[in-house]
C-alpha cells in the first residue's frame, strides 16, 4: 500500500516498505523504475528507497505504482519479484 509516496518501518500496517533480501535485487527493480520513467510510464507513488533512518540497514523499496503504461514497455513484459 502507498500512502502519499511514504512508508514507515514495515511491521507498521498503514505504511509498508518491502526489504529486498538481497541488494542486487534491490538494484535490479531500481533499474526497472527507471526504465518505466524514461519509456513514459508515470509514477504513481513510491519507488525510492524511503527515508526513515530505522529502515537505513536493510534494502528496503518503497511499494511503486506506475500508470500509463504501454504492453511494450519492459516494465509491463518483465517479471519483477518486487514491490513494483
Amino acid at each position: 500500500m502507498c500512502v502519499r509516496g511514504r512508508c514507515n518501518r514495515p511491521w507498521k500496517r498503514k505504511r509498508l516498505a518491502v526489504d529486498l533480501a538481497v541488494g542486487r535485487a534491490g538494484q535490479r527493480i531500481q533499474d526497472f523504475i527507471a526504465g518505466g520513467r524514461r519509456e513514459g510510464a508515470r509514477l504513481l507513488c513510491g519507488g525510492s528507497v524511503p527515508d526513515d533512518p530505522a529502515l537505513a540497514g536493510g534494502f528496503y523499496l518503497q511499494p511503486t505504482i506506475f500508470t500509463d503504461v504501454r504492453p511494450e514497455m519492459d516494465i509491463a513484459r518483465e517479471e519483477l519479484f518486487g514491490p513494483v
